[in-house]
């Protein structure tokens, strides 16, 4: 239902916003399933303004490879311009264990839908969220909310300051495979309030790595701290509850995520 629908951070002032938002993941029932999205331009007194939808039937994406991403660039519908650009991957999906007494049916599968261009985006589809992969602890979902306080990289005129952006990955993994927060120009407190990020926790004994940067278009970015959080006391509290962290960053002068 739309009520299950999962969002981007918004992008402000921006017609051609690229968010590299994802993955957002769901449980596909049916093959004969669609994806909604809609495009909104958010604002703070009024109701948000439709800019926009794209229906994406998974026909045809559920009979291809697997594990193969799917790159969709369409016109928005209900309205005069505009297109949206998605990333849809389709895996199979396994019980939980051998002794499991769940049977996932074969048309089961994991759709993971990862936006790349343009404005806000609600992606909704029946039956959401993400099922238990075999040999898997579980899924964990972090969101990234904020840094406090960190230092400038930039030039410091005129508002010119860092440029902060989040990159994180699990230990157990490879940092190639990271994810990151859109960047947020001009800002050392800034507020992404970005995710969910979606991972596999494959071991209790994992560590989440995460890593603030200024993003800079010329040379290379400017690491501005780094925090590791060791997830044991994570995975062994109540599922599905929220665990608010907020400390110190590494090797840096100071600031906080």
């Amino acid at each position: 239902s739309e009520q299950d629908s999962q969002k981007t951070p918004t992008i402000n002032n921006d017609l051609n916003p690229h968010w590299n938002a994802g993955p957002f993941n769901f449980k596909l029932q049916s093959e004969d399933d669609v994806l909604h999205l809609e495009v909104y331009d958010e604002d703070t007194f009024t109701s948000d303004d439709l800019l926009g939808r794209l229906d994406i039937p998974l026909l045809d994406i559920a009979h291809g490879a697997p594990n193969e991403a799917v790159r969709i660039k369409d016109h928005l519908k209900d309205t005069k311009h505009g297109e949206l650009e998605v990333e849809i991957t389709v895996s199979p999906m396994q019980p939980v264990g051998k002794a499991s007494s769940t049977i996932v049916p074969d048309a089961l599968r994991q759709i993971s839908s990862t936006n790349v261009p343009n404005q806000q985006v609600s992606a909704l589809i029946q039956n959401g969220g993400l099922g238990g992969v075999q040999n898997c602890l579980g899924k964990l979902s972090l969101r990234v909310i904020a840094a406090h306080n960190l230092v400038n990289m930039d030039t410091g005129i005129f508002g010119d300051v860092s440029d902060p952006y989040v990159k994180f990955w699990l230990g157990s993994g490879s940092e190639q495979d990271s994810q990151k927060t859109p960047t947020i120009n001009n800002d050392l407190n800034p507020h992404w309030n970005a995710g969910p990020f979606n991972f596999k926790l494959q071991s209790e004994d994992d560590v989440l790595h995460l890593e603030v940067y200024d993003e800079d278009t010329f040379t290379s970015d400017d690491l501005l701290g780094r925090l590791d959080i060791p997830l044991l006391d994570i995975a062994h509290g109540a599922p599905n509850e929220a665990v608010r962290i907020k400390d110190h960053l590494k090797d840096t002068k100071h600031g906080e995520l």
